[in-house]
């Protein structure tokens, strides 16, 4: 498999190093989805589900799992299925990510990967004393964490963010503005391009001027992954089954 030139891409942990985080103190509240890639799992079902749609990008049936984590980390809008719409279907993106919620998650929680940030919670923090509470979506990621970690919490809605005072977020929009006014914490934001003015350089969007008062760094979902920016089909590897590496990569060292 033939790689991109160096100069297009640039290794995660030369902008966070996962291990330093000495900072932290024992109430921590984490994004579920920067725990399970809920992303990447509900392209990954789609495409396993309908692999012949007329709706998706003829290309993205030969996707490996290692090019379609990059395409998923690299786009630019929040919802992950823009990148595999066509560009007449975008429109749609919304109502079928809103139907994939309400009715197939179960199935998308199945598949989707584990991040390193899950790896390092359950195989480090659980033991040290932290108190970790997963902000989730619906009863459906509640389940998901407590049968997988039966001594953590879970919160669907709206926190008081004054009970945490270490956070990791998804989506920097729309956390930003849930935690305007807090000062004096410690906020991870999940690596990815829809919270990125300019991903490449480092830029952060405007959302992030509103929690400047606090201790802010990135985190990356894969740890020392190397990203390409500008993909081509070079990185491709047609012979990657989507199936069973998926099986196998959930049956690893988060059990």
């Amino acid at each position: 498999m033939k790689k991109s030139k160096s100069s297009s891409k640039v290794p995660l942990s030369a902008l966070y190093n996962m291990g330093n985080y000495e900072d932290m103190v024992k109430d921590i509240l984490v994004d579920f989805s920067t725990l399970v890639d809920t992303d990447l799992g509900s392209i990954v079902y789609l495409l396993q589900q309908y692999p012949n749609s007329k709706f998706f990008i003829d290309e993205c049936k030969n996707w490996t799992v290692y090019f379609s984590k990059c395409k998923v980390l690299t786009r630019k809008d929040i919802n992950p299925l823009t990148v595999i719409l066509k560009d007449d279907c975008k429109d749609q993106a919304d109502n079928l990510y809103e139907e994939l919620l309400q009715t197939k998650w179960e199935e998308v929680l199945k598949i989707a990967p584990y991040t390193d940030i899950m790896r390092l919670l359950t195989s480090t923090y659980e033991y040290a004393g932290y108190v970790i509470t997963v902000k989730c979506r619906n009863e459906l990621e509640e389940k998901f964490i407590k049968d997988k970690v039966n001594n953590w919490n879970t919160l669907v809605g709206k926190e008081n963010p004054n009970s945490y005072s270490t956070f990791f977020i998804h989506d920097l929009q729309t956390r930003a503005k849930e935690l305007l006014g807090v000062v004096a914490k410690s906020i991870y934001i999940y690596y990815h391009n829809p919270n990125f003015l300019n991903f490449k350089q480092g830029i952060l969007k405007e959302d992030a001027a509103g929690i400047l008062g606090n201790n802010v760094k990135l985190i990356e979902p894969y740890k020392g992954m190397v990203l390409p920016y500008d993909m081509t089909p070079d990185d491709l590897d047609l012979e990657v089954n989507y199936g069973k590496e998926y099986s196998t990569k959930r049956n690893q060292s988060c059990d």
